[in-house]
């Protein structure tokens, strides 16, 4: 299978950029059995993810967007 599919997959390239780049982004669709979103964050370097997580907010927020991708940054970065 690998061999056939040598151009499926992750790359990472020296041409990509050199600094971690994250991407946040979060749900402001609750769970209607907690009133909790789902958030996510995506870290790449070099042009490839490092790291990908997904994971429901510890806390409810209010029914905007920007709220719940401010949580999803806070509990990433902070």
């Amino acid at each position: 299978y690998m061999h056939q599919h040598k151009d499926h997959g992750i790359r990472y390239s020296s041409s990509g950029n050199q600094s971690p780049v994250a991407y946040v982004d979060a749900s402001n669709k609750p769970d209607p059995t907690d009133s909790k979103c789902r958030g996510g964050t995506l870290l790449q370097l070099c042009g490839g993810p490092i790291e990908v997580k997904s994971k429901k907010q510890p806390l409810a927020t209010m029914d905007t967007q920007a709220e719940a991708e401010c949580v999803q940054m806070a509990r990433r970065f902070c």
